[in-house]
Order: structure tokens, then sequence, then C-alpha cells
């Protein structure tokens, strides 16, 4: 017991603080075995409470935590969470332990880990307990301040004020509505506004700072004690942003957005703001686009948005033309998979017995089921191996061939999303690379030619004819005959390349037309499973057809889901080939054409020609 005691005498008079942290805990743990080890279990027991409590992760938002955590499954499958250290057996002879510290303990950075604990924990209730606590925490970040601007940059004592004083105003505002923690609310509020004010700008902590506090603020904006301490923010912040450009023109861009964010809470001006982050980024586009830089793109893009959002005609104009010129001059680019040498063997030997072994039904029904594209649970556990990464933590985007933004992933699930349609999409480059060499070389035997999918699609449902009714008369119409159409030029185009092989083919008008057919199948065959094909848009009189995304949902367990994402991945989706969209709106070069294009949707028509409709009697 001596040896604890004395330790903890230390501690109570000695100055460790947060920089301590892992020493302090591992002392205490060192103590806590050798004292059982001595059959000392009772002053064990205590130096493992202490241990615990000050290495508990304590947020006010989300509670007393663990400090190292993970994940385990119960016999049932069922993944529980774990960690340590574990306070949540703790009763009423532990928390009286950690109350009689609290009390005691002269040490600023003790007290605030004890009190936070308690506090938490539900056993500082009242307005007076949890003033003290404000209290306490708040000389500690003051002195943490002090700190800094003895130690210096390196000790990181700014990050660990900003963290404590957060944490005193936020306690001190639960409780703002007593008299007693009002006035203490209202000196944390000054002290903060204070340093944000007088900071030297000149630190490498400027931006940590001043951004923490405006942040605080804007959070918390009627906390301020008058409206000339959000100009006296902002004021400095406008120094500061023009500080920070000199050096690090990210930082000043932050520091400008999250000023613009004040501005708008105190009724000021913000375009100043947006302006100036618009000039940061032309800044950066200039340096990227000087070390050949793509991302010069992707700024120049960010500041013309500003300049449109602020209505500033001159300069978006200007940048629109910028921006024309840049995306045009990077060439964006594209991951390919080289295959390797047993693989290709294998490929080879497989594409040979499909194309000796079957005749042309055969080679069909092969097509249709596509056994060369993994399937939708392989691909998820593919993804979910390679989540590991830092770079899985960071927001994703997508840019088309033009640099232009089309899509971005932000949120956990979104990033989640990215991961596998990535994954799917460099899967599906060997796999698609096997379905166009199964196709032409069964074309070159003559086995997969335009009479034998005409005869294929004759027998299906697409051979019926259907009937349409417009303005209350029906009309019979042909759908296998406005498939065929796209599937003829392609095959005279097969055929030109087979006798001459310094042909060029031309797969534009047969992409083209299969593409959109694909749609027409699909919207066909919501109307013989009798689903609408139509919305309402919401507030207005206006009817309309659904989107081929809204098809593809509502088809979502009817077709199968291999299948349907099969088509969704190819036809529509941004991380996709997105054929649809790229077609129909005129945002494909004759480059573009190549066979694979059009093999890939005449797949899909064989995929959907292969289902049959079946009266169910209910």
């Amino acid at each position: 017991m001596q040896d604890l005691q004395n330790y903890l005498n230390y501690l109570d008079t000695a100055s460790e603080d947060v920089k301590d942290h892992h020493a302090i805990t591992s002392r205490l743990g060192e103590m806590a075995v050798q004292l059982t080890e001595a059959g000392d279990h009772e002053n064990a027991r205590l130096a493992r409470i202490e241990q615990e409590v000050v290495a508990a992760s304590k947020q006010l938002d989300k509670g007393v935590g663990y400090q190292i955590s993970g994940t385990r499954k119960d016999e049932q499958g069922v993944e529980h969470e774990f960690g340590w250290p574990d306070t949540s057996g703790y009763g009423a002879a532990e928390y009286a332990y950690v109350q009689q510290r609290y009390r005691a303990s002269p040490n600023l950075y003790l007290k605030s880990e004890y009190g936070l604990f308690l506090y938490l924990r539900k056993q500082l209730r009242t307005n007076e307990e949890v003033r003290d606590l404000a209290a306490t925490l708040f000389r500690l970040g003051s002195s943490y301040i002090d700190k800094h601007r003895v130690a210096g940059e390196r000790a990181h004592y700014a990050l660990h004020a900003i963290e404590v004083l957060r944490k005193a105003f936020q306690l001190a505002n639960t409780r703002k509505n007593d008299a007693g923690v009002a006035e203490l609310l209202r000196a944390i509020v000054d002290y903060l506004v204070g340093l944000h004010t007088s900071w030297p700008l000149e630190s490498r902590s400027t931006l940590l700072v001043l951004a923490s506090i405006t942040r605080l603020f804007t959070e918390y904006y009627r906390s301020l004690n008058s409206p000339a301490q959000a100009d006296a923010l902002l004021e400095q912040d406008w120094h500061g942003v023009h500080q920070l450009a000199q050096t690090y023109r990210h930082g000043a861009i932050e520091l400008a957005a999250e000023a613009a964010e004040l501005a708008v809470k105190a009724r000021r001006e913000r375009e100043r703001w947006l302006t100036f982050q618009a000039q940061q980024l032309e800044a950066l586009a200039q340096e990227a686009e000087a070390q050949h830089n793509m991302t010069a793109v992707t700024f120049t893009e960010r500041a013309l948005r500003i300049y449109r959002q602020v209505k500033d005609q001159p300069n978006s104009q200007r940048l629109e033309q910028e921006y024309q010129r840049l995306r045009t001059r990077f060439a964006l680019t594209q991951t390919r998979t080289q295959m390797p040498d047993e693989a290709t063997r294998a490929l080879m030997e497989y594409i040979d017995e499909v194309v000796r072994t079957k005749d042309a039904e055969g080679i069909l029904t092969e097509l249709c089921l596509t056994p060369m594209f993994h399937s939708l649970d392989k691909v998820s556990e593919a993804a979910q191996a390679q989540r590991d990464s830092f770079m899985d933590m960071l927001p994703k985007s997508l840019e088309d061939k033009h640099g232009n933004t089309v899509q971005t992933f932000y949120t956990e699930e979104e990033k989640e999303q990215f991961q596998f349609l990535n994954t799917y999409s460099l899967l599906a480059q060997l796999s698609t690379q096997t379905l166009v060499k199964l196709m032409l070389e069964a074309f070159k035997a003559g086995k997969l030619t335009d009479a034998a999918i005409e005869a294929f699609l004759q027998r299906s449902w697409l051979g019926e004819p259907r009937m349409v009714e417009s303005s209350g008369q029906q009309t019979q119409t042909s759908p296998l005959r406005l498939i065929m159409s796209g599937i003829r030029l392609l095959f005279q185009e097969l055929e030109a390349w087979r006798q001459d092989p310094d042909y060029e083919p031309d797969f534009i008008a047969s992409t083209d037309s299969l593409t959109l057919k694909v749609e027409y199948l699909l919207r066909y065959i919501c109307v013989r499973l009798n689903m609408p094909t139509f919305k309402m848009r919401e507030g207005s009189e206006v009817t309309m057809e659904k989107l081929l995304d809204e098809l593809l949902a509502d088809l979502k367990g009817k077709l199968e889901e291999e299948d349907r994402f099969f088509i969704k991945f190819f036809l529509s989706e941004k991380a996709g080939y997105n054929l649809r969209n790229r077609v129909a709106h005129g945002l494909m070069d004759d480059d573009e054409y190549g066979v694979e294009n059009v093999f890939l949707v005449l797949t899909m028509i064989l995929k959907l020609a292969s289902y049959e409709f079946r009266a169910v009697v209910v």
C-alpha cells in the first residue's frame, strides 16, 4: 500500500499532465501486478481502478469508452465489441474511491480525468458539481496554453489546450441557466475569444487554434457575449487566412470555409470568404499545372463552382474557358490488369472447349450465363479483404474523361459502395476479355452468327408480337425486328473484318442501337409484369417515363441479381461503363466504339431474352 500511496502523493504534487499519460497508466499497471503477486489484492484493485479511470476514453458526446477496442463473434456468430479498460462493472465502492480521489487531488490533469469519468457515469449531477468540473477543465486548458508559450510548437500543448477548453465550454453550456455556471461560461468565452484574437499568426498552430475556436462559436453562436466578439473573430480570421496563404494554401482555404460559416451566423458578408477560397484554388491549380499534375482540373472546377455561387460572372466565364482547356490537356488514367501467362492458358483452354464442344444454341446459352464473371458474393469478399488500407478512409470521387466530377463517396456506406464497385470493375476487366475472346472465336468458327441469334431470340418472348395502345388504338409491333436491325449491322462489320484483316470495323451504329434497345427491353419487361413505367413528379401535374436506374430498381427481385447488377454496372453505373448515358448524351468519341462494348450489350439482350413469363394462379 505504501508504494501505491507514495506514487499517488507524488502525482498529486508533481507537474505530470497529458504528456505523461502513457507513463502514468503503465506504472499503475505494473504496481497492480506487483501488489497482486505480493498478496495485497485490495490495493492491487485500487491501483487497477486508478489505471483504468485515467486510461479510459472520455468524450462528452459518447461517454466513457475503451482505449483499445475490437469485435469478436459469440457462439451464434453475432459480433460484440470488447476492449480495455472495461469499467462497465463498476459499482458503489469503485465510484466512492474515484470520488475521494477527485476531491483530494490537486493535480489538474488527474482531477479532470477523475471528474470527467464521474460526470459521464452520472456520479456528478448538481449544478455546483458540474461548475467545479468545468472550472477544473478551464484551469487545465489555460495551463496548457501557458506551457505552449514556454515549450514551443513541438510539445503540442496547443492541441491539448483546445481539446480541454472545448470540453470546459460545452460542459458549462449544459448548465448555463444556473447563475454560477453562466458566470463561468462568460469567462470561458472571453478567454477563448481573447486567445483567438491575440494568437501570433506566424505560429505553426495558427490553423488549429483559429479554425477550432471559429468552428466552436459557429456551432454555439448564441454563447458569444456580444456581436463585437464575432466581428473580432472574423477580423483575426481574415488576417489569418492571408498569413496561411503564404505557406499553406490548403490551410488558408480550410480556415476561410470555417469563417464563412461564422459570417453567416453573424449576418456578416460571406462573399469575401468564398471569393478568397476561389482565388486560392486558382493558385493551387496553377501550381499543379506547372508540375503536370492533373489535380489542376479539380482545383479549377472547385473555383468555378464558387464563382458561380457568388454570381461573379466575369470570373465564371474566365474559369469556364480555363476549365475547358485543362480538362482536355490532362489524360485521365485508366487501370488495366495484365493477365498472367497461366491465366491466359487456362482462358484459351476454356474458350477452345466451349467452341469445340457446343453448338450455336449451347454457345448462346453459355453467353447468357456469363460464367467468366465473378459472383457478387465473391466480389464482396474480395472488396472486404481490401478495406484495411489508409486510402479507404479518404473521400472518393469519380471523374469522366473530360475531368468532370460525376459522383462522390463521402460517408462510410458510400466508401464501402465505392470499394465494391472498384473491385467489381477490376475483376470485370479479365472477365470481359474472356467474354470478347469467346464471342470472337465462336464467330470465326461459324457458330455465333446473326442467323443463330435471330433463331434463339425468335424462340423467346422477344419473338412474340407486342400490342401497343396509343390514342385509343392498338398496333401490333415486333420487338425482335427492333433488336435484329442493330445485330445485323454488327455481324456485317464482323464479316467484313474477317474477310479483310486490314479492314477497320465500324461498330458505332450497332453499339448505339443495341445499347438503347436494352432499355427498351427492360421497359417492356416491366409492362409484361404489370409494373408502371411512368412516374408523377411531386408538386406538379407532370407525368414522365421512369429513368433507366428507376426501372432497374423496380426489377430488383424480378431479375436474377447477378444479371440485374451486370446490366446496371455496364449500362448506367457511373463507376462502371455507363454506356447508356454516354451514348444517349453524345459523350463517346469514335475511338471508344470497340467490339467490347457492343458484345457487352448483346450479352445483356441474350440474358433478358432467356427469361420466361408464366401466369401465376392466385
